[in-house]
This record gives C-alpha cells, sequence and structure tokens, in this order.
C-alpha cells in the first residue's frame, strides 16, 4: 500500500513556473511533427514523457525530496505497492465535500438515520458515458463486505500463482500490471477486498478521524462512537473504448447523531482521499487521450470544439493519473501548448482553478472548464 505524496508547495510551484518553458517545447515538437507527417498519437506519449523528464531534472537540480521517484510511471515503479492514493489538498477537498453533500441531501434521511443510502449521478457528455457512483455504508456493511481486513498473504500468494500461471500459458509480458489485471478478472470479489481493504485502513488512521478540535489542548468537540459512523463513498466511471472504467474511488467518514445535521458536520470536518485508477488501466486511458489528442492537434472547427478536446484531454489525463508527482505540470503544459500551437493563449477567470479530481462529474467539469477558460488570439 503506497500513499501519493504531492511535491511541497515551493517546488510545485517551481514546476508550474517551468510549465510555460515545456508548453513551447511541446509547440516546437508538434510544429516538427505536423510538418513531417509524424504520428500524432506517438507524439502523445513523448510529449507526457518529455515533460516527465523535465521535471525529474529540476527535481535533482533542486534536490527534491523523493528525487528518485520523479520521471516514474505509477505502473513502472516496482516499489509502488498496488494501490496509489491521496489525500485531497484543502481546496480540492471542500469542492468533493460540497457535491457530496448535494448529492447526499437527495437521499431521504433524518439527523440520524439515511433511509436510502444509494445513488447514481449520470453526467454523460461528448458521447462519453460518465456516472458518478454513490454509497452510504456502515461499520457493518464494510465487515459484511470483508473490507476491514485484507486477505491473507497465503490467499494473495494463491490468487497470485493461479493468475501467473494463465498469463505464462498465453505468452503475455509477465509484469505487475498483467498480474493485477488477470487477478481481477478470475477473482474480481478478492481483488477489490484487497483494493478496499487498504484502503479503509487509510481513511480510519486517527489523522482522517471527522471530529472537530477546540483549544490548544485540541479537545474534541462531541462524542462519538463507531456505531456512528459512516462511510462515504464514491466511484467516478467513464466509458472508454467502449467499457466503463472506474477512474477513481472517493473515500471519506463522518459521523451522525440526533442533535447535529450529519451533512454539514461532512462539510465541516470530513477529509477525502482518493484512489486513482487502477494501475493496468494507465495504459488503456493513454491510448484514449492520445486519439483526442491527434483530433484537437488537426481540429479546424470552431472553437468550442478545440476547447472539447481539450478539456476532455484536461479530464482524463488527470483520472490517469499516470505520473507520481508531475501530472498537474503535464496537463498544464499540454493544454496550453495545443491552443498556442493554434495561435490561442488560454486565461483562467479569477483565481478559480479547474481540477478533474474536484470536479468527478464529466458533464459538470465540462460546463465548468467552458466557464472559467478563455481563449484569446495571440498577437504576433
Amino acid at each position: 500500500m503506497t500513499a501519493t505524496v504531492q511535491p511541497g508547495t515551493n517546488f510545485r510551484q517551481i514546476l508550474l513556473d517551468n510549465s510555460a518553458q515545456f508548453a513551447s517545447d511541446n509547440v516546437n515538437d508538434i510544429r516538427d511533427a505536423v510538418s513531417k507527417k509524424h504520428n500524432l498519437q506517438e507524439l502523445f506519449h513523448t510529449l507526457v514523457r518529455n515533460t516527465a523528464s523535465k521535471c525529474a531534472r529540476l527535481a535533482s537540480e533542486h534536490d527534491q525530496s523523493g528525487v528518485g521517484s520523479y520521471g516514474v510511471r505509477r505502473d513502472d515503479d516496482t516499489r509502488s505497492n498496488f494501490v496509489n492514493f491521496s489525500p485531497l489538498s484543502s481546496g480540492m477537498n471542500n469542492s468533493v465535500l460540497i457535491i457530496l453533500a448535494s448529492i447526499m441531501r437527495k437521499l431521504s434521511h433524518t439527523n440520524n438515520n439515511f433511509h436510502e443510502k444509494q445513488i447514481e449521478i449520470s453526467s454523460p457528455c461528448l458521447n462519453k458515458g460518465s456516472v458518478f457512483e454513490f454509497e452510504l455504508l456502515t461499520e457493518t456493511d464494510v465487515h459484511q463486505r470483508k473490507w476491514h481486513e485484507a486477505p491473507s498473504i497465503a490467499a494473495e500468494n494463491a490468487a497470485a500463482v493461479l493468475a501467473g500461471a494463465v498469463v505464462l500459458e498465453r505468452g503475455d509480458k509477465f509484469d505487475h500490471k498483467t498480474l493485477d489485471r488477470e487477478i481481477k478478472k478470475m477473482h474480481p470479489d478478492f481483488y477489490k477486498r484487497k483494493k478496499m481493504a487498504c484502503y479503509f485502513d487509510l481513511i480510519n488512521q486517527p489523522k482522517f478521524r471527522p471530529i472537530g478540535k477546540k483549544g490548544a489542548n485540541e479537545e474534541y468537540i462531541g462524542n462519538f462512537s463507531e456505531e456512528q459512523a459512516l462511510y462515504v463513498l464514491g466511484t467516478a466511471r467513464l466509458q472508454v473504448n467502449g467499457k466503463r472504467y472506474a477512474i477513481a474511488h472517493y473515500l471519506t467518514k463522518m459521523y451522525q447523531q440526533q442533535s447535529e445535521d450529519p451533512i454539514e458536520r461532512l462539510k465541516k470536518y470530513s477529509t477525502v482521499c482518493i484512489l486513482h485508477q487502477d494501475i493496468f488501466l494507465i495504459d488503456d486511458m493513454m491510448t484514449d487521450i492520445a486519439k483526442i489528442f491527434k483530433k484537437a492537434i488537426e481540429w479546424k472547427g470552431n472553437i468550442q470544439e478545440l476547447k472539447n478536446y481539450v478539456a476532455l484531454i484536461c479530464y482524463e489525463l488527470s483520472f490517469a493519473f499516470p505520473y507520481k508527482f508531475e501530472n498537474e505540470v503535464i496537463v498544464e503544459s499540454l493544454q496550453a501548448s495545443i491552443y498556442r500551437y493554434h495561435g490561442f493563449q488560454f486565461e483562467k477567470k479569477g483565481l478559480v482553478q479547474v481540477t478533474a479530481h474536484a470536479i468527478p462529474m464529466l458533464a459538470l467539469f465540462m460546463e465548468r472548464y467552458n466557464k472559467i477558460i478563455d481563449l484569446k488570439p495571440i498577437n504576433h
């Protein structure tokens, strides 16, 4: 179980400050590839790798902690074990909590009891199926699904041996991505149990306990037992290559009692952790994004069509989360380079950030993106 820790604030800003130069480099590469009629889908993969490598060099030059993890894809890092998750930053956490709260308002409930616990929000856009599955779970629910503890080492080894035999018999490349994919195919409940056990173990760590504190002595506000706990689980799914992929899971914890609205407590005290897409789906997502990138480069239609292409690239690339640290810069520089190649510069209205992880429903993300991103012709 490996947590994805974001780079420190200062170095993150250094990376973002360099994204304009990365974008300029990308534009030169795009122009060269177009003039020579190179494969534009392959170019997409090259630009992503190049940007990640530049970030790794900057990390080395600035003696950044964990420098060895820069430029390393999540699915290529053998030190990364099965699962990658991240606590959301403060801004994204607040945004997601507002969305979760709005969904919970749709459910029939009192302060201490939710009569409905599941709902699915459909959010299709641009011929892409998109849904957000929402579920409330009690401690009893978690135990019934056996998500409260990971499978035994013996069970893990047995599943790996069976899946490995199939992989070898097919003659496929034998690596942890292929093995995990086969385990999920052969033993879906086992695979989900292992993944979710790691996730629920994380959210139950003391630092994520959703209880407000006051005063220097950090006195707890309220007296809660685990019988009053509810887990809030959201799963964002997107249609990719005709299949509906889980592109992210959102999990947080809340407490409910008769004297206080539990949804308001959620917005005040809960911390959301995101479980990123399965590592064996990254290549599939990147292939899909490369197809959209090709359309964006070959664009000759109206500006809204171009914005749609770029917004969809930003959305899918954010959720593919191919690298541990560089994803934000890759998205920013790629976005700028596509617009710049077509003679536009983009501006964000105000200080509002358009971050896909904070807006998991595709249609809502596209709506926010179009309101906030403004394109202007570059004056030469």
